[in-house]
C-alpha cells in the first residue's frame, strides 16, 4: 500500500496541466494515506452523463478535447493511466455551470 501510495504521488508531482488534478500536499495518518489535491466540485463525467442523459456536439467536443490534452501530458510525462473511465475524470465546475 505504501509502495503504490508512493507511486502516485510521484506520478502526481511530475504532471504539470490544466487539465490533471493538481496535487496540493500528501498526507498520512497512523492508518491511512491521503492524497489532498485541488477542489474539483463538479463531480464526475459519469454524474455528468447520468444527468444530462445526452450531450450535445459541440459539448462532447469540448470535453473529448480537453480529456485528450490531459492525457498528452500525463503522457508526455512518461505515465500511462491505467484506470481511465468516465468515472474517474473529475469536473471542476458543477455540470449545470460547465454546459449550461
Amino acid at each position: 500500500m505504501r509502495k503504490q501510495f508512493l507511486l502516485e504521488v510521484d506520478a502526481l508531482q511530475m504532471i504539470s496541466s490544466e487539465h490533471v488534478v493538481k496535487l496540493i500536499k500528501p498526507y498520512k495518518s497512523k492508518q491511512r494515506h491521503y492524497l489532498i489535491t485541488e477542489l474539483c466540485n463538479g463531480g464526475d463525467l459519469q454524474g455528468l452523463v447520468n444527468l444530462r442523459k445526452q450531450l450535445s456536439e459541440d459539448d462532447a467536443r469540448m470535453i473529448i478535447r480537453q480529456i485528450a490534452i490531459g492525457l498528452r501530458d500525463i503522457n508526455s510525462a512518461h505515465i500511462m493511466h491505467r484506470d481511465l473511465k468516465l468515472a474517474n475524470i473529475l469536473l471542476h465546475f458543477p455540470a449545470i455551470d460547465l454546459l449550461g
